[in-house]
């Protein structure tokens, strides 16, 4: 079981926000992110970084990260550009940021050499600083309890179901709609590419979760099937696991393989570890809520 809990707690129970691209442009994420700290009545510190700005929604704007006035910043959201992450980083060092959640796409997914080689420079980089990544390409982490969000309309009411999922639109979709037959959620991961924090990391974190009574999951690939496996062995000798493998026509395949470069793995691979492991498997969105609302009542 990884040993670096504690660094996931700043993607958790957060003191300070920062969202590095913060906009006043309605259709981007450095706007939509500040937005949802504010809405969802986030309970720590907010600080929205761009040198054109000097105010939004009532907070200053800092120019840069190494501006604000404090010597630790918790939790930054990346929405720049993908070229300016490695630099960001540095940033963040000075800052003593733990853990940095990079909506900022356009890298492994794609399949090119070029992005692809870029993530990886990122990881490393963030490695030898002491920062864990959250993504790329991901929506991030709602988390009711303390005010963190991926989307404007999501209830505020904490509840027992937490969820991991590689695609931001899957995660947004699911609780949503499980909300509307009366699911309530402890924490959700949109964790996308998973270049630093993978689906086995989040396993373990939630089957030790006091809040997570039941882990539904949306899984495109794995990055490593043994430690998968372990992970599943350990969560639901714990608590129930539901999950939604991606991927199980050639259409979705191809969306699969155009968001995360991880290794799909066949369904009668999955089968068998459902059956082992004691998963519910589901086949859609929708048997995916059917199961929560099943569990949860």
């Amino acid at each position: 079981m990884p040993d670096n809990f504690d660094n996931l707690d700043a993607l958790f129970h957060p003191s300070s926000a920062a969202i590095v691209g913060a906009s006043l442009n309605g259709m981007s994420g450095g706007y939509n992110f500040t937005r949802f700290l504010i809405d969802h009545g986030f309970k720590g510190r907010i600080y929205p970084v761009n040198p054109k700005l000097d105010e939004i929604f009532g907070l200053k704007v800092y120019p840069s990260l190494r501006d604000i006035p404090e010597s630790e910043v918790d939790y930054v959201i990346s929405c720049v550009s993908a070229g300016r992450v490695l630099k960001l980083l540095e940033d963040c060092k000075a800052k003593n940021v733990k853990l940095v959640h990079l909506f900022t796409g356009i890298m492994s997914e794609t399949g090119r050499e070029k992005e692809t080689r870029l993530e990886r420079e990122i990881l490393q980089k963030a490695k030898s600083l002491g920062i864990r990544i959250l993504g790329p390409n991901c929506m991030g982490v709602y988390y009711p309890k303390v005010g963190l969000s991926f989307n404007h309309d999501l209830s505020r009411e904490a509840g027992p179901v937490g969820g991991l999922f590689q695609s931001g639109g899957g995660a947004g979709e699911f609780v949503r709609y499980a909300a509307l037959r009366g699911v309530r959620f402890s924490k959700v991961i949109s964790y996308g590419n998973a270049s630093d924090i993978t689906e086995s990391e989040l396993l373990y974190y939630f089957a030790k979760d006091p809040e997570t009574k039941l882990i539904a999951a949306y899984i495109e690939g794995v990055k490593d099937g043994r430690e998968f496996i372990r992970a599943l062995s350990y969560a639901t000798a714990r608590k129930p696991v539901i999950i939604l493998k991606a991927g199980r026509g050639e259409a979705g395949k191809k969306l699969v393989f155009s968001h995360t470069a991880s290794l799909a793995g066949s369904m009668e691979t999955w089968r068998a570890i459902s059956k082992q492991h004691g998963i519910t498997l589901v086949a859609n969105f929708q048997e995916l809520i059917d199961q929560a609302v099943v569990f949860t009542f």
